[in-house]
């Protein structure tokens, strides 16, 4: 089972990856929100955890992909009792982005909560802008095999945005770029708005991601499973409707029925659900509004339960009214960044005790 899981999601606890997700939300106590992913199942905690054995620390999980299976979650726990072994003072809370994971999550035995992690995407950075959709669809992924871009093959025009995550090795994603471009040349309607260099795709700033989104009339939503798919609630703050195949991940939390069309894997079913979404002629700003009541909801429950675990750990709530975050929360950097400024701070709190700090 381990060996399994391990080979196809690359979630060795060896992987010696030297940076990652994560945000301090409190120091006094430690409460740090960080990531599940490939390689590192354990986040912040796995990569210098370790050096913070003898003070009490609440890691606050996100899922960067998912738990497929109830094999995976028994994984996952596996690996935080190793390491509950040696930092007993640690805990961790998997925020999960669907019921499903949830329920694998609690079966397996973790500690875990239901709040997606699109939740934390800033609805500043995207919003709708008035102007000409020329294309029916756009579809914002990488070009991996698994987002299965095959599937628009019958939409009579379609834009794509692109990025190259930088765990990937150049070689083989070079090679599946061009494959996937050259055929979709056959397709005069199918347009990549990225520019590209040696390097490959130059990965849009959010301002030229808002404005390819206002180019098109539906978001596409096309793999079989990842995670909360932060694409899907950009297109909804954009005020695109949404095509979506049937996925594993969560990625449908803050999708509505009214402005969201499910349907099968196949090129035509696709192609009838952009018609189908496209003929609805939903507005944006109602597609938009929606979808933020939505998000503040849950925003809601994730500052009480940050105020929460303060609280128990005799610290002062500071979450209040409004949102203090922007972007995603988490930022990525060099593990021993983020272990300095931690090591720093709490000696700082030591000498001169002061209320939790969300910076």
């Amino acid at each position: 089972m381990s060996s399994g899981v391990e080979q196809r999601y690359r979630y060795t606890v060896d992987a010696h990856i030297d940076r990652g997700w994560s945000k301090v939300l409190s120091y006094d106590p430690v409460v740090i929100y960080t990531a599940f992913d490939h390689g590192q199942p354990l986040g912040m905690a796995g990569a210098v955890g370790d050096e913070f054995h003898t003070h009490p620390i609440t890691f606050l999980m996100a899922f960067r992909w998912n738990i497929e299976s109830h094999d995976m979650a028994a994984w996952m726990a596996d690996r935080v009792a190793e390491y509950r072994a040696r930092n007993p003072l640690h805990r961790f809370i998997y925020l999960c982005n669907c019921e499903v994971e949830y329920e694998f999550a609690r079966a397996a035995g973790l500690d875990a909560d239901l709040l997606n992690h699109n939740l934390t995407c800033d609805e500043n950075l995207l919003f709708p802008i008035e102007g000409p959709r020329l294309f029916h669809a756009i579809y914002n992924a990488r070009l991996s095999d698994w987002k299965r871009h095959e599937l628009t093959a019958e939409i009579e025009s379609c834009a794509f945005i692109c990025y190259r995550p930088d765990h990937m090795d150049p070689a083989v994603a070079h090679q599946q770029e061009q494959q996937l471009i050259q055929r979709h040349k056959q397709w005069p309607g199918h347009v990549f708005l990225n520019r590209w260099t040696d390097e490959g795709p130059v990965k849009m700033e959010y301002s030229e991601v808002n404005s390819a989104l206002s180019t098109a009339k539906v978001g596409l939503c096309l793999s079989s499973s990842e995670g909360a798919m932060q694409a899907s609630i950009e297109y909804l703050l954009a005020g695109l409707p949404i095509v979506s195949t049937p996925s594993r991940g969560g990625r449908e939390w803050y999708f509505d029925h009214e402005y969201c069309v499910m349907c099968d894997p196949t090129p035509s079913a696709v192609a009838r659900a952009v018609q189908d979404a496209m003929a609805r002629c939903v507005p944006a700003s109602y597609i938009r509004q929606k979808t933020i009541e939505k998000v503040h909801a849950d925003r809601e429950r994730f500052k009480a339960l940050v105020n929460t675990l303060v609280a128990e750990g005799n610290g002062t709530p500071t979450l209040g009214q409004g949102w203090p975050f922007e972007r995603k929360i988490m930022t990525k950097a060099l593990w021993s960044e983020a272990s300095n400024e931690l090591r720093h701070t709490l000696a700082d709190l030591a000498n001169s005790p002061r209320p939790a700090i969300f910076a």
